[in-house]
């Protein structure tokens, strides 16, 4: 993947990210070992005084393994399309094949978060140098912005703030092509809920 600049100040950001390592992306066992069958996406929306992230969760679940580094991870984990959830949510009920699914609640299916716009306050959820970009989030408890993340705007490198490691990837993409990907996902965990309605029998 090639990363550029993603533009001057005060702009709108649309960023395509794809996790380093592979536990949110689908893997299976090839040859005795955890292969990535296909890369998880990760998308930001960045203003100047707001951004939102999503990226999809797993809905088939693997078993769990010891990495050689000693940590835990799950290898079998699919983020599955949405016409298979639809389907299956049509056929037996549920979108997720598993015990303890309990409906289409919205955090089944992707992980979101984002910064809360608080203007009154002096400072904002997104900072910007001329290399990087700054993510924070507000805490009702601190009453403080905390950071979360720092995006490299020449190289597209997300850091993760609270482990000061490299967590991602991303390039720029326009509005429109942002705006069709979080439509069509909008879209198929809509058509993912009405499937379940219907099978409702009361």
């Amino acid at each position: 993947m090639v990363f550029g600049s993603f533009g001057a100040f005060a702009e709108d950001i649309y960023l395509e990210c794809e996790s380093v390592g592979n536990y949110r992306d689908s893997t299976t066992w090839i040859d005795d070992s955890c292969q990535i069958t296909k890369k998880a996406k990760q998308y930001y929306e960045i203003h100047n005084d707001e951004w939102k992230y999503i990226e999809r969760r797993s809905t088939k679940f693997g078993e769990p393994y010891t990495k050689s580094d000693g940590n835990l991870q799950r290898c079998g984990d699919t983020i599955e399309p949405f016409q298979t959830l639809v389907e299956r949510a049509k056929k037996i009920g549920q979108a997720i094949d598993s015990d303890s699914y309990e409906g289409a609640d919205r955090y089944k299916f992707f992980h979101e978060r984002s910064g809360l716009d608080v203007l009154e306050l002096s400072e904002g959820p997104v900072g910007y140098t001329d290399n990087m970009i700054f993510l924070k989030h507000y805490s009702m408890i601190r009453r403080e912005f905390l950071e979360l993340e720092r995006i490299n705007r020449v190289t597209g490198v997300v850091i993760d703030f609270h482990n000061k490691s490299k967590s991602a990837e991303c390039k720029s993409i326009n509005k429109s092509q942002y705006q069709k990907i979080i439509r069509d996902w909008n879209d198929g965990y809509k058509k993912i809920k009405q499937a379940e309605q219907e099978r409702k029998k009361f």
